[in-house]
């Protein structure tokens, strides 16, 4: 019995101190970084922007007086980074974080470390790159993600005549995530309405493209009829 109580004790011992078992659940990663080529006249109206575009979708904000920058308690997981607030005629040079170009790639944040994000930004005349002013969501690119959803309601006098089926709609969706255009594509009379009025109190997370946010379109079908 006393080997056997020893035993357990062991195995106790060795799960508690086994790596990552005794860390906090709500251990979070930390943000820091400098830009350079920022026209003074331009610091005040400077932006950071960090987008998670996976499930939960979340969306950070943070700006500089000296060229630096910070951000702790980030919940970890794969950002976009975007810029804002440029004056006109300047741009992004290059982004990075430890090597990893970040105007194409989205950045690992890890919990309980702090990721260096560094950038640079130049006038538009030495960049030589065109930026798309609005982006097709789909097609080999990764998906927006829903930050605020409404749930259609069912219009009683379509529930009444047993009128089943979808709304396909086209969405725009602004620099903020904010539905500014719907376009219905197919949908029976009675249903495209509410249809239309849920998807306008709809919310994106912002999308990020080469290291800007750009306004996006996707494409909504809602279902009506026994779930």
């Amino acid at each position: 019995m006393k080997s056997n109580a020893a035993l357990m004790k062991m195995l106790l011992l060795a799960i508690v101190s086994a790596p990552g078992l005794g860390r906090s659940q709500s251990a979070t990663a930390m943000v820091a970084g400098r830009v350079t080529g920022l026209p003074n006249e331009n610091v005040a109206n400077f932006e950071l922007v960090f987008v998670r575009d996976s499930s939960p979708c979340a969306v950070l904000r943070t700006h500089t007086l000296d060229g630096s920058f910070r951000l702790s308690s980030v919940r970890a997981g794969d950002y976009r980074v975007a810029v804002g607030g440029l004056s006109a005629g300047y741009g992004i040079r290059s982004m990075t974080a430890g090597g990893l170009d970040l105007l194409f790639n989205s950045v690992r944040l890890v919990a309980s470390t702090q990721t260096e994000v560094l950038i640079e930004v130049a006038r538009v005349e030495d960049l030589g790159r065109q930026k798309s002013s609005a982006l097709r969501v789909g097609d080999g690119l990764r998906s927006v993600c829903l930050m605020q959803k409404v749930e259609p309601v069912y219009p009683s006098q379509a529930k009444t005549a047993h009128i089943v089926g979808n709304v396909i709609m086209s969405i725009g969706f602004d620099e903020n995530g904010q539905v500014n255009h719907v376009m219905v594509i197919e949908g029976h009379p009675l249903l495209i309405q509410s249809a239309v009025e849920a998807v306008r109190q709809w919310r994106y997370a912002p999308y990020v493209f080469h290291g800007t946010i750009v306004s996006g379109i996707t494409t909504v079908v809602l279902s009506y009829g026994p779930k």
